[in-house]
């Protein structure tokens, strides 16, 4: 389906893992707020970071976040297969 609206798309090792990296990274973004949005969302309050940036553990959760997204950036900075580490519990855990 991509082929049809771009034609051929080459990528290379890096791209799939920067790929995979910004995923892991959206992945720490959902644990790290979609609760907090939706208790939110049913309670008809708006979302201020202020006040969420104050909750128990939500330091931890958006440091998290953080050093994924540095992570994918890393790669497209300058991207090193040698120095590629999977995060812990990522994809080397299943491999």
């Amino acid at each position: 389906m991509v082929r049809e609206f771009f034609g051929v798309i080459q990528t290379t090792e890096i791209t799939f893992r920067q790929i995979w990296r910004l995923s892991f990274a959206a992945w720490r973004a959902i644990e790290a707020y979609s609760g907090i949005i939706w208790c939110l969302t049913q309670a008809g309050l708006p979302f201020n970071w202020d006040k969420v940036a104050v909750l128990h553990g939500q330091a931890a959760a958006d440091g998290a976040f953080d050093a994924a997204l540095s992570k994918a950036s890393e790669l497209r900075e300058g991207g090193n297969l040698d120095s590629f580490e999977w995060p812990a519990g990522g994809a080397g855990a299943w491999t």
